[in-house]
């Protein structure tokens, strides 16, 4: 895969509006997400995994067309 990776900080009352703007700006295919974010970001997905759901807690997330 030819890809980069960066390390963003992004304060936890800033995740709605900064992560669109970071997928979009970005075109990204997808991100991690680290501690404390790792819940703060459910709401914003379009679905988990069943995994995750068990977890409540996301690591990995993919963008698509369809959301993230």
């Amino acid at each position: 895969i030819n890809a980069v990776y960066h390390k963003l900080l992004i304060p936890r009352n800033q995740i709605p509006k900064q992560l669109m703007t970071l997928v979009k700006e970005y075109r990204l295919d997808g991100f991690n997400v680290t501690m404390p974010h790792k819940q703060a970001v459910i709401p914003f997905l379009a679905g988990i995994s069943k995994e995750a759901t068990i977890a409540c807690s996301v690591n990995t997330v993919c963008c698509r067309q369809d959301g993230l």
